[in-house]
């Protein structure tokens, strides 16, 4: 009984450290995303330009939160859509910021509410592990 007890315990890690390192390899990855603007829960909305599936569809029409300076908002169904609460570097809106980042636990999730005229964005949090990842290359792209 002891022996199937280790046997378990030991997949069990194994299973564990597969799940794990499959999010520490996404984390890794550099990533391209666009500025779209903001949430009315004040949350900064980011349309990744990979192939890298992690956001949601959205109808973005406009910043909902603090305007962010930059051409108007078009609106439109952008794809591919995540958000983050975390402080950014100063972008306009339609720049691109090369990033890493990773689904938000659900520890580090913002559960915040909208006032009924404002549209509320639904988008999967992420959190920006690093926003300087080109290796000394500028990060904005016009």
């Amino acid at each position: 009984m002891r022996k199937a007890y280790i046997i378990l315990l030991y997949a069990s890690i194994i299973v564990t450290t597969v799940a794990c390192e499959k999010e520490d390899n996404f984390s890794n990855e550099c990533v391209s995303s666009t500025m779209l603007g903001t949430t009315c829960e004040g949350a900064f909305l980011l349309q990744i330009d990979t192939a890298l599936p992690i956001g949601t569809s959205v109808y973005f029409s406009g910043d909902m939160g603090a305007p962010i300076p930059g051409p108007a908002a078009v609106p439109a169904t952008y794809a591919n859509v995540v958000q983050t609460f975390q402080n950014l570097p100063t972008l306009r809106r339609g720049e691109q910021l090369f990033i890493r980042l990773r689904p938000a636990t659900s520890a580090e999730k913002v559960e915040r509410f909208c006032t009924a005229n404002k549209i509320m964005y639904t988008a999967p949090q992420v959190m920006v592990t690093d926003s300087f990842c080109t290796a000394g290359k500028t990060i904005l792209v016009k």
